[in-house]
């Protein structure tokens, strides 16, 4: 039988591949899982939707001219 994880209403989950924290910008300094953190925390109260479409700009916005090094998946879940 598999494990069944019960998640609280409110509660995030974010699947993602490594594209997401490895993104570059300029400078060669990667997004890092402690930006999608900061990000989770500031965007507690907003829907799974908003919160993948924001880390979505957030990351164009940091990565600025640098090119797209490797692909993104990305899966928000929000328990209500």
């Amino acid at each position: 039988m598999a494990p069944v994880i019960k998640f609280s209403p409110g509660e995030i989950l974010l699947i993602g591949t490594d594209g997401i924290w490895e993104t570059r910008n300029t400078a060669g300094e990667m997004f890092g899982a402690e930006r999608v953190i900061d990000l989770l925390i500031r965007h507690a109260d907003a829907s799974a939707d908003s919160i993948a479409s924001q880390l979505l700009t957030e990351l164009d916005i940091f990565r600025g001219e640098h090119s797209r090094d490797d692909d993104i998946t990305l899966m928000v879940v929000k328990a209500l």
